[in-house]
């Protein structure tokens, strides 16, 4: 549920080697990527992994025939489905050759290491203007966004702060300097820790049940961007609002098919 899965699909293949050198040099210029977390006493942190390497995080195979959407689907649904490795850095790269006259490149990204706005900046530092465009440096990566930290991260730096108040007592009163130590790591994560709180239990519905283990992966036909603007605009909406509506449409339509009522729903 806390997996950021995309695919990128391109026209012609990708030379693996190209594509490795690409990753080496731009996408390990993030510390978060060369690391793993560990659980201790005061909880998980993130620590360098000691034996990292690129090989276990970036793979190549080949898409079985009839190497149409439908086949590409089957896989991706499979490679959705298996866990990854948490003795490593949560991520992985896999191309996929033989999709048309082109390939894929198929992505799983844990949202611990960031939030979607900066995985958008980590994909964007992994392309040039230019074909011929030098290798970066790592001092060239963009401040910040491999320490980004998600909800769940802010969620948990909420919960360890008001552990530490409680178990402080007094000290944390009577040290002005550890009551301004509280303050800062507490701020970071109150918002998180506040819409989990108020948050209203789902409604019952067949969205609701135990966690399966299969995956299924489905996606439409690319849609122009500016057709979509141009319903955002009809509507007075945004582009976010006219995909969310089309999302609430569609799981409305599901779940009238399954019988049940939306009357009410949000």
């Amino acid at each position: 549920l806390m997996m950021v899965t995309g695919i990128m699909i391109f026209d012609q293949p990708i030379d693996f080697e190209r594509l490795r050198a690409t990753y080496e040099h731009r996408l390990l210029r993030f510390d978060r990527f060369r690391q793993r977390v560990v659980e201790g006493s005061g909880g998980a942190r993130w620590e360098d992994d000691p034996n990292f390497t690129l090989s276990a995080h970036l793979h190549r195979i080949a898409l079985p025939a009839p190497h149409d959407q439908a086949a590409l689907q089957a896989l991706v649904s499979d490679m959705m489905s298996m866990p990854l490795d948490f003795t490593k850095s949560p991520w992985q790269f896999t191309l996929i050759d033989g999709y048309g006259e082109g390939c894929v490149l198929f992505s799983r990204i844990h949202h611990c290491i960031a939030d979607g706005i900066a995985l958008i900046r980590v994909l964007l530092a992994l392309t040039d203007d230019t074909p011929d465009a030098p290798w970066p440096s790592a001092a060239d990566a963009p401040p910040g966004v491999a320490r980004q930290a998600s909800s769940i991260g802010g969620l948990g730096a909420a919960v360890r702060s008001a552990e530490r108040l409680a178990s402080g007592g007094s000290d944390w009163l009577s040290d002005p300097a550890k009551l301004a130590e509280a303050v800062r790591m507490g701020a970071g994560g109150a918002t998180a820790l506040s819409r989990v709180v108020l948050m209203s239990p789902d409604p019952r519905t067949a969205f609701k049940g135990p966690l399966g283990v299969a995956k299924q992966a489905a996606w439409s036909q690319p849609v122009p961007l500016d057709q979509v603007k141009a319903i955002g605009r009809a509507t007075g909406g945004t582009v976010n609002d006219v995909l969310l509506a089309a999302v609430t449409g569609a799981l409305r339509r599901y779940l009238q098919g399954r019988g049940q009522g939306v009357d009410g729903l949000d």
